[in-house]
């Protein structure tokens, strides 16, 4: 079976669209973690994936529950 390769983008390689989001993102954390790295291929799921975080956020869940739900 073959790998998959998933390029990791930065700001300064991403589509321009997720630039802006992937500062948005290192602002937040103070880094870009790979999972939203890999989305910024594509930039409507990146801001979805942003999305889900902002609602999570609100949630009643610990941090760490909050990424194991953005992860599934």
């Amino acid at each position: 079976m073959k790998a998959i390769d998933f390029t990791l983008y930065s700001k300064e390689n991403a589509p321009e669209s997720s630039r802006d989001l992937l500062d948005a993102v290192e602002m937040k954390f103070g880094f870009i973690p790979n999972i939203l790295r890999q989305l910024a291929e594509a930039p409507a799921a990146l801001g979805g994936a942003m999305q889900l975080m902002s609602l999570l956020e609100k949630s009643s869940l610990s941090p760490a529950e909050q990424w194991i739900a953005l992860l599934v």
